[in-house]
């Protein structure tokens, strides 16, 4: 199918060749651990005997391949209608908002790991992350714009006045950022945002 992607309404070829080329192979091909192992024995069977017979010029369909893990229930098992064991992400978003069901799938669950889901494990991320180390933050944020910002104390006039450990902090958690959302680890990425918060 992603081959005829590239060129969906040729009827002379599967695909032009000059598309070929300059499309393929995929960079990147992500999904579920079950989906992918299918993949990969139907996709790239089938793309290699293409390969053999001269049909695409690429001898892998894919140039990097990743899964993600499992969303399980609270019973450890896979979430499945059937077992009688999901919990369902707007019961989820309703009571805790969708920002926290985010920040929790995020800093819970590994992109290639599988993660448990419960109501439990979600009050306690909520209460220890975004009720207690954010709330914190922000609280501390506005006290210190009313003490810059009511006419009394002049505000910074330049980001060296502030003090300068902070500032690493700041750069050092940007730069483990950047490099882990590059890597698509969003759970490291997310500790690194964390960890500069619990600083502050």
């Amino acid at each position: 199918y992603f081959l005829r992607y590239i060129d969906p309404h040729n009827d002379e070829a599967l695909a032009d060749m000059d598309k070929l080329n300059y499309w393929m192979p995929v960079d990147w091909y992500n999904g579920g651990m079950e989906h992918v192992t299918r993949h990969l024995i139907y996709s790239r069977f089938w793309h290699k005997f293409l390969y053999d017979i001269g049909a695409v010029p690429c001898a892998e369909p894919y140039a990097k391949r990743t899964a993600q893990g499992l969303i399980l229930g609270p019973d450890g098992v896979k979430m499945s209608k059937s077992r009688g064991n999901v919990i369902y992400a707007d019961d989820l978003t309703e009571i805790f908002g969708v920002d926290a069901v985010r920040y929790y799938l995020l800093s819970e669950m590994p992109h290639a790991n599988d993660g448990s889901i419960t109501y439990e494990a979600m009050i306690d991320r909520f209460n220890s992350d975004l009720a207690n180390t954010l709330g914190n933050l922000v609280n501390r944020t506005i006290a210190m714009q009313n003490k810059y910002f009511d006419g009394v104390v002049q505000a910074p006039t330049c980001a060296t006045e502030f003090d300068e450990d902070l500032k690493a902090a700041a750069q050092k958690a940007l730069a483990g950022f950047d490099k882990y959302l590059a890597e698509y680890k969003m759970s490291d990425a997310v500790e690194c945002v964390m960890n500069f918060a619990r600083r502050c």
